[in-house]
């Protein structure tokens, strides 16, 4: 059985098993507490695990792609979503 905390999941005896984290939460992360500049941090949550899971059509903003986007401020707040081109 796993705990809920405020940012985390843990066993019942305190050990850690989970974080709850956003995708914009660990892009801030990389970009603010390790020094990744934002494009990187954005190509490692977007264009890498597309690589991955062999997605060819997604991941990238390129002719042929979908155009799933997030608009975000300086503070990585969300401010809009398009999923194929259309607002969300």
């Amino acid at each position: 059985m796993h705990v809920r905390q405020a940012d985390r999941f843990t066993l019942p005896d305190g050990t850690l098993s989970g974080l709850l984290l956003t995708m914009m939460k660990a892009v801030r992360n990389c970009v603010e507490r390790v020094g990744i500049p934002v494009e990187e941090a954005l190509r490692m949550a977007t264009a890498y695990p597309a690589e991955v899971m062999k997605i060819t059509d997604r991941g990238r903003i390129m002719p042929g792609y979908k155009a799933d986007l997030v608009v975000f401020d300086k503070e990585y707040s969300v401010e809009q979503v398009y999923v194929d081109g259309v607002t969300a």
